[in-house]
C-alpha cells in the first residue's frame, strides 16, 4: 500500500507520524482511505485485495459478453462482477467492530 500511495499520488507514508507547524497530521487516515479506495485496478493493493488477480473493466466485461454472444456459452474466464454494496457493507461493518473493541478496551482500562 505504501509503495501505491507513493507512485499514483506521491504521498510519503511517513508523513503519517509527521506533524505540520500546528501540530497536525500532514496526512491523517481518512486522508489514506480515501486514496487507496480509489487506487487503479493495476494497483499491487488492489491485485492484493482482487485475490492476486487484476480486477476487470468494463472493457473486459464487454469483450466477453460479445464473445458469449458469439459462442452462445458464457465466456470461461469472466468473473461474477462484485457487488459494489455488499463490499461496502462489509468494510462497514468491519470498521463498526474496530470501534467497539476499541470503545471496550477504553472502558476495560478505565475500570482497573
Amino acid at each position: 500500500m505504501e509503495a501505491d500511495l507513493h507512485r499514483y499520488y506521491g504521498i510519503d507514508y511517513r508523513d503519517r507520524w509527521r506533524r505540520d507547524t500546528r501540530g497536525r497530521r500532514n496526512l491523517t487516515l481518512r486522508m489514506i482511505w480515501v486514496r487507496v479506495r480509489h487506487l487503479p485496478r493495476e494497483s499491487a493493493t488492489q491485485i492484493h485485495l482482487n485475490g492476486g488477480q487484476i480486477a476487470w473493466g468494463w472493457t473486459e466485461y464487454l469483450l466477453a459478453d460479445l464473445w458469449a454472444l458469439t459462442a452462445r456459452k458464457r465466456h470461461p474466464h469472466r468473473p461474477t462482477p462484485p457487488a459494489r454494496k455488499q463490499r461496502d457493507a462489509a468494510i462497514d461493518r468491519e470498521r463498526q467492530r474496530r470501534a467497539a473493541r476499541k470503545r471496550a478496551r477504553t472502558r476495560r482500562a478505565r475500570t482497573t
